[in-house]
């Protein structure tokens, strides 16, 4: 990940926007938003009392989602989109006793038994030799043979009532070692895989021990935006990625460009400039979530949501089209979802008849795969990468047509 950042980090601009916030909220039976999320035509917003309601019209009115009721509780403490939970195709959430996976038709809830803090915060399956499942709590974390399992067993390490509050869970690979990485409100904390020892603090290189949300290698903390190289990050411990501001979610759009948000901040990275974005017109505390609705290929809505304020939205524009670049008859596009887990769809176009070939490598140049390999006609094209077997980090893929080539980079987070 450190390579993939390095172009946030040589900066050559930085720019305030001024964006138009609209609230919402018509509709919504609750203001206290948990998440977000968007699917097909459907924008969900999970809140915290009241489950979850759906859009299907960029968010001008809400209603209940049609299978509220199968949710087993309304008690809703934490949600993400996929990107590193076990479940594909939707927004997991985490709730009293319970998680569930959010799509139109379904909300798929799974009880939890057997945890004795059962307010469930964050969940990885297939941790180590056992292929475990880690519980995160808000009273401690917890791993059991499998999500159906009944006797789950307290992970030792955690010593105090903040450190037992687990804002994000993600597993690292350094070489042929594997680590559970636990963010907590009071520091971040590892364990290596088959380890009897239990987790201990892994805070260097932070500039806080309030870790608001750990997605992947990326934590976003009370001061500032950290992350873990993708080779040696155990070694080195964490690197900044933007040294101030309490941060709570993250988002990213087709074009490589990343959205971060919290209390009374927003943040925009692409290619070429770091935006502090205007936040005027949204209320209701900080920022707890956040999602992108593309309408066409040109860009759509970005919505927020808030702690007490409900939800809010403005309109953007995909780069290549707001920096009025003329896009080349051959393109390869950014895979989506990225960051993603386990698949992601790799497109591109070709103008005329080419022999193609769509590869995927390791950060080292070694070949992992090799999508497409064959006689194209001229059209539009999309593959799925299936990397269910692979560790996290960072992969390129790369397009080559005829005299045609262009590389990209994708990062997996298990």
């Amino acid at each position: 990940m450190k390579k993939l950042f390095l172009f946030i980090l040589i900066l050559s601009s930085f720019n305030i926007i001024r964006a138009q916030w609209t609230a919402v909220n018509n509709g919504l039976g609750s203001l206290q938003i948990k998440g977000l999320a968007v699917d097909s035509n459907n924008v969900f917003a999970i809140t915290a009392n009241q489950g979850i309601f759906r859009s299907t019209n960029s968010g001008n009115s809400w209603t209940v989602h049609p299978l509220n009721s199968a949710l087993p509780n309304f008690n809703i403490n934490n949600s993400f989109y996929n990107w590193f939970s076990p479940l594909g195709g939707g927004t997991i959430i985490y709730g009293q006793g319970f998680i569930s996976i959010v799509t139109p038709n379904s909300l798929l809830p799974i009880p939890v038994i057997g945890i004795p803090n059962n307010q469930l915060t964050w969940w990885i399956e297939g941790f180590g030799s056992q292929n475990e499942s880690v519980m995160g709590t808000l009273g401690g974390l917890y791993k059991a043979p499998n999500i159906s399992s009944t006797s789950w067993t307290e992970i030792p390490g955690l010593n105090n009532a903040e450190a037992r509050i687990i804002n994000g869970l993600s597993v690292y690979d350094q070489g042929n070692d594997e680590y559970l990485i636990v963010g907590t409100a009071d520091g971040m904390y590892r364990s290596q895989a088959n380890s009897t020892s239990g987790l201990v603090p892994f805070n260097t290189g932070l500039g806080s021990n309030v870790i608001r949300a750990l997605l992947g290698s990326i934590a976003l903390t009370k001061n500032g935006i950290y992350f873990l190289p993708d080779d040696n990050g155990i070694t080195t411990g964490w690197q900044t990625l933007y040294p101030s501001g309490d941060f709570r979610t993250l988002v990213a759009s087709l074009d490589e460009t990343f959205y971060f948000y919290g209390n009374n901040i927003g943040l925009k990275f692409s290619a070429n400039t770091t935006t502090l974005e205007d936040l005027t017109g949204i209320s209701g505390g900080a920022i707890t979530s956040c999602a992108i609705e593309y309408l066409g290929l040109s860009g759509g809505y970005i919505y927020v949501g808030t702690e007490t304020g409900g939800v809010f939205r403005k309109q953007f524009v995909l780069s290549s089209v707001e920096d009025g670049q003329i896009v080349n008859d051959f393109k390869l596009n950014q895979n989506y979802p990225n960051p993603f887990n386990p698949s992601t769809t790799i497109s591109f176009s070709i103008p005329t008849s080419e022999f193609v070939t769509l590869k995927v490598y390791d950060v080292l140049g070694r070949e992992v795969t090799t999508l497409v390999n064959e006689n194209l006609n001229a059209g539009n094209y999309s593959y799925n990468f299936d990397a269910r077997n692979l560790t996290s980090g960072v992969y390129l893929y790369k397009l080559q047509a005829g005299k045609y080539s262009e590389t990209k980079k994708m990062i997996l987070s298990k």
